[in-house]
């Protein structure tokens, strides 16, 4: 996701603003329980490591150069420790 995509999560348009409170905001309007929503939000935010670090496994074991440095770069803006 970049800053050019929209989004629009518990009154917050920029995901460079979205943390862990916007989500338990959004469950409210959701009609889910802050308990279900962290849940659902904790998974997508392994997932997307999970996925990213498979991703570059494969792509260097294809002969890409560079890819542990581009998946440092992308984490350190969009890992779930940023959030």
């Amino acid at each position: 996701m970049t800053d050019e995509m929209s989004i629009f999560i518990g009154d917050e348009i920029s995901i460079e603003h979205m943390n862990r409170s916007t989500f338990i905001d959004a469950a409210a309007e959701a009609g889910i329980t802050e308990r279900m929503a962290m849940k659902i939000f904790d998974e997508a935010a392994d997932d997307f490591e999970n996925a990213l670090g498979r991703a570059a496994e494969k792509l260097k074991d294809t002969g890409i150069s560079g890819v542990k440095e581009l998946k440092s770069k992308i984490l350190e803006n969009g890992g779930y420790r940023n959030i």
